[in-house]
């Protein structure tokens, strides 16, 4: 069982009109390192970077205790290391970012052929997790039913109607996390 969580970043995009391509550069790696560091504070592990998505993993491959809120006190970490990162800079458009959390079981191992093989997960935890972020606004935290259960009493929610999401035969429960500040769990 573990926790998965994509955190999209957007507006690099529209910046990359407007900057010369070394300062996007630049600044898409400051906010990998931000993220990096709040991950990492988390217990979290970075299984990859897709573009400017990251794939986080808790409590895989090493578990570890409050998956599900260590990955929501990360996200909202995250969400106002945007907000800051925009207040501090003078960006010619503000960067965003929407995240998708989803807790379950999962398939982990080393996937690839010859030397360029990875560990990583696979599923539907990790399926739901990723449409989840696809479905999220810039700023919104989606998470799936099973993180909400397991965090449901320690943050503040928002309820959704069920959306329909690709590969799903029946429409998902929503729960978006409206809490601001991360809170502290010794559970």
């Amino acid at each position: 069982i573990a926790t998965v969580m994509f955190a999209d970043i957007s507006g690099f995009t529209a910046m990359s009109e407007k900057m010369d391509p070394e300062e996007v550069t630049m600044l898409m790696n400051e906010c990998f390192e931000m993220m990096n560091s709040i991950i990492e504070r988390n217990e979290g592990v970075v299984d990859k970077y897709i573009g400017d998505c990251a794939m986080v993993l808790f409590g895989v491959p090493t578990a570890i205790e409050n998956a599900p809120h260590k990955a929501i006190n990360t996200a909202i970490e995250i969400r106002n290391g945007f907000v800051e990162l925009n207040k501090k800079k003078a960006l010619p458009s503000p960067l965003g970012v929407h995240i998708g959390i989803n807790t379950g079981n999962v398939l982990s191992g080393l996937v690839g052929a010859g030397d360029k093989k990875d560990f990583t997960v696979m599923g539907d935890t990790v399926n739901l997790a990723s449409r989840l972020e696809s479905a999220a606004e810039i700023g919104q935290i989606y998470i799936g039913p099973e993180t909400y259960q397991a965090a449901r009493n320690d943050f503040e929610f928002k309820e959704h109607k069920p959306i329909n999401l690709k590969g799903k035969e029946k429409p998902v429960p929503v729960y978006e996390v409206i809490s601001e500040e991360e809170k502290i769990h010794q559970r």
